[in-house]
């Protein structure tokens, strides 16, 4: 990316290294991406007509839109949806939008194959040594993209409670899975507080996105209690920890972003897809590089924590996973 960068090589939405990765970092281990990309990406951009990036574009982020696209984007969005990547040698499966559960809409297409369960096929692959090996820590950090997800649903507030109580039990689902396959410890986490990150925080969507995922990780967090052995499966409440860190900065910082989001009139479709060239962000805020360099600012955009942030939580995480390998 443009200044300010997103981080060595521009492949994540920080300023620096993401919580997994100082985890690894801590406990000397090597962290590589396990998805790389297919040929087939590169030939579905020879379908997507260059007067036409703009309305595919508005398609994918239009996350609101159920509809089917264009005809003369199908094929493209059927491509790339089904050759994003496939298995490389790494094993970190985290990828940006995923979810736990599919959902309707264009841009999900794209994404539906970095789903959790797509994340627990993929590992299956691994050799059962490493999988079933005491000493292998499996870390789950996801359910923000699915919450945003709900609120865009068009239903009442109970319709979306019960939505999200289906995700909370596909994810336990996920965990058992993980079980089944050998997999003898497991660090749980969903989001924190979605409704006080900068997208949420000062608008009509607040309450309900904190309550939404707050009812998450109430699910989530007893179901773990009541199902699980806690010296095989434990849970870490992000939520928490963030009560915990955010009085560290002046209030008037703790909901800023630094920079626009990603999925603005910046956004650049071919290099999206093709994960090269640059995708221009912009500071904000009266933020600054040396600001955000300093650790100013909680928020790198306006969904992702700083590189300051995710050192502060990681502490957390590193007390939680040497409890849960001992």
């Amino acid at each position: 990316m443009e200044a300010p960068p997103a981080s060595l090589g521009g492949q994540k939405f920080s300023n620096g290294y993401l919580v997994a990765e100082y985890i690894a970092a801590h406990y000397d281990l090597d962290l590589e991406i396990a998805w790389e990309p297919t040929s087939q990406k590169k030939k579905a951009l020879k379908h997507i007509n260059a007067e036409d990036v703009l309305g595919l574009t508005s398609w994918l982020t239009s996350f609101n839109n159920n509809g089917e696209a264009h005809h003369k984007h199908h094929e493209a969005i059927t491509l790339i949806s089904e050759n994003l990547g496939r298995k490389a040698e790494g094993n970190n499966y985290a990828v940006i939008n995923a979810t736990i559960i599919p959902y309707k809409g264009v841009l999900n297409r794209f994404f539906e194959q970095f789903s959790l369960a797509k994340q627990v096929d993929l590992h299956q692959s691994e050799p059962i040594e490493k999988i079933a090996s005491a000493n292998t820590l499996h870390l789950l950090v996801i359910g923000g993209n699915d919450i945003m997800a709900v609120i865009d649903i068009p239903s009442n507030q109970s319709a979306k409670e019960q939505k999200i109580r289906k995700v909370a039990l596909a994810y336990l689902e996920q965990i058992e899975r993980l079980q089944k396959i050998g997999a003898k410890k497991i660090l749980v986490s969903t989001a924190p507080k979605i409704g006080d990150i900068p997208e949420f925080y000062n608008t009509s969507s607040r309450d309900q996105a904190n309550h939404l995922s707050e009812l998450l990780e109430q699910e989530v967090s007893q179901q773990i209690k009541q199902r699980f052995n806690d010296n095989q499966v434990a849970f870490v409440s992000l939520s928490e920890i963030l009560n915990q860190e955010l009085n560290k900065w002046p209030q008037q910082k703790q909901h800023q972003a630094c920079v626009r989001d990603i999925a603005s009139d910046y956004f650049n479709l071919k290099h999206f897809i093709l994960h090269d060239g640059e995708l221009a962000m912009k500071f904000i805020n009266d933020c600054s590089q040396p600001t955000l360099t300093n650790g100013s600012f909680v928020y790198y955009d306006s969904f992702h924590g700083t590189d300051k942030l995710y050192q502060l939580v990681t502490r957390h995480y590193i007390d939680a996973i040497n409890t849960l390998m001992q």
